[in-house]
Formats: structure tokens, sequence, C-alpha cells
């Protein structure tokens, strides 16, 4: 990821670092997370998906909210960009595709699991768990 990310303020000052020298995991090619924290069945992670990636896709056991921290993405429901929030539940099954041309970067909240629906993301579900 970019040195100088513009992370929201209160964000950045809880991280203490530049999102460059996070201790990113890689969860599948193209696809990167920092866990910011877990904390009564919530976890809010950092996401670095590389641009043009296709999520796997995906429903919820619970709420997911993402805010578009660089970049973009699309799903069966919209178009987010730098500041948008996007929410998912157990209501949307969608497959987030990050816009071509700048890596997109978002903060997610989740409550629950991701439950994969298709049938490469059951494949990777092992992975992406850990």
């Amino acid at each position: 990821p970019p040195r100088g990310t513009r992370l929201p303020a209160a964000l950045a000052d809880f991280i203490g670092k530049d999102i460059a020298d996070l201790p990113w995991k890689t969860k599948l090619p193209g696809l990167r997370e920092y866990k910011v924290a877990e904390m009564d069945g919530c976890t809010a992670s950092l996401l670095w998906i590389r641009a043009g990636m296709a999520m796997p896709t995906h429903t919820h056991h619970g709420t997911e909210l993402t805010l578009v921290v660089e970049g973009g993405f699309s799903d069966g429901e919209g178009h987010y960009v730098r500041g948008d929030v996007a929410y998912a539940d157990d209501h949307v099954d969608h497959r987030p595709v990050a816009d071509e041309g700048e890596d997109c970067i978002c903060f997610a909240v989740t409550e629950g699991s991701l439950r994969l629906t298709g049938p490469i993301g059951r494949f990777f579900a092992p992975f992406l768990r850990g």
C-alpha cells in the first residue's frame, strides 16, 4: 500500500502507524488484511484490494459496514468511492470488485462472520478465516 494514505484522523491516531508500515496479512493474491481490533463479536479491519480484483461472492452472519479510504469498489448494491460507507447484512449476497486503476483500501467493521456463497469462495474459505 502507498505511504501517506489519507486515513481519517481518528483512525490514524488509533492505529498509530502509517498504513504502509502495518503488518498486513495476505489472505488471497491481491487481498491483504490488517486486523485493527476484535471486541464483542465484531472485527474491525483494514483491507487492501488490488485494483480490478473481485472478492469472493459472500453474504454475512450479522452486519458489515465498510468505509472506503482510498480507491473504490462496486457490488450488486452500488458503487462506493473515498468517504462512502457501504452496508451489508444477511440479506445482501454480493461480490465486491475494486475499481480499475487504483487499489482500494477500506476500513470494515463486521459483526459475525462472512458466509462464502460462490463455488470459488467456498474453496478459499479455509484461507480467509485465518
